[in-house]
């Protein structure tokens, strides 16, 4: 399944789960925080740490039933830091806009009264060899966008701003997925190239060494043919035969031996 991420809408009423992500963590959600934002939602991860540890699965479930592990945005901190992305992606990544707009506008229609926006990335930490590492990252990301510095980013991925980016349409939000940009974006994602994988056939190896093997053997006959018959058809024919024995096993053996150099480096 993967570690899995959700952006959704949430008030007492009802959860609206608009976006999600599998393995990645999609840009355009932290372009929707703020360092002071994140920094409020690491100590609460923080907290919920140290309470996990003093307490049993029982009590910790009771205390995630009355404190979020989500990042907790307002329609009006939405509006603001949604804003404040559109123009950091205006100014590097152009090409980005039309699917950020998509994205954005697709929060702000399905908004109710009551409502806020709750974004739950805590599976991604996995990824990390610890949860300090992750808070970290998140930290320098949403430091580096409050900064203008692209250069410094780490999760924004413009050749796949589908799982860099926006995320994929949640379940709840179904007609995000027929949009030509979303559409378009899921067409370009960059597929990751994977190196061909060596596959040793011990089998062609030995018949290789055999043939080599057998090739003096040969020599010797066409050696033995010679002097009965002098230079004869067959004689000639039977050693260009060896000869070509000799050049297939050897080059045969030397190329599957480079091969197999080449899958172990």
């Amino acid at each position: 399944m993967g570690q899995r991420s959700f952006l959704y809408l949430n008030n007492t009423q009802r959860e609206v789960f608009l976006f999600e992500s599998n393995n990645s963590l999609p840009f355009f959600w932290l372009l929707l925080t703020d360092p002071a934002t994140l920094e409020y939602r690491i100590q609460g991860w923080q907290a919920f740490q140290q309470f996990a540890q003093d307490h049993d699965e029982a009590e910790t479930d009771a205390y995630l039933q009355q404190h979020t592990n989500s990042m907790v945005l307002s329609p009006a901190m939405f509006t603001q830091n949604a804003a404040r992305g559109r123009a950091f992606l205006h100014r590097h990544f152009p090409h980005a806009l039309p699917l950020f707009d998509a994205f954005a506008d697709s929060i702000t229609t399905r908004l109710a009264t009551g409502d806020h926006i709750e974004i739950d990335i805590t599976q991604f930490s996995a990824f990390y060899d610890t949860t300090d590492a992750f808070y970290e990252a998140l930290r320098a990301e949403v430091a580096a966008i409050a900064a203008d510095k692209p250069v410094a980013l780490q999760f924004m991925m413009p050749d796949d701003l589908v799982g860099g980016g926006s995320g994929f349409e949640g379940s709840d939000n179904k007609a995000f997925a027929a949009l030509p940009g979303y559409r378009d974006a899921l067409q370009r994602r960059t597929a990751p190239v994977q190196a061909p994988v060596y596959k040793s056939h011990k089998k062609s190896r030995i018949v290789y060494i055999i043939l080599l093997l057998l090739c003096p053997f040969f020599s010797f006959l066409v050696y033995k043919m010679y002097l009965k018959e002098g230079l004869s058809v067959q004689v000639i024919l039977t050693a260009l035969l060896n000869i070509g024995f000799y050049l297939f096993s050897a080059w045969s053996l030397i190329a599957d031996i480079k091969a197999a150099s080449r899958a172990r480096k």
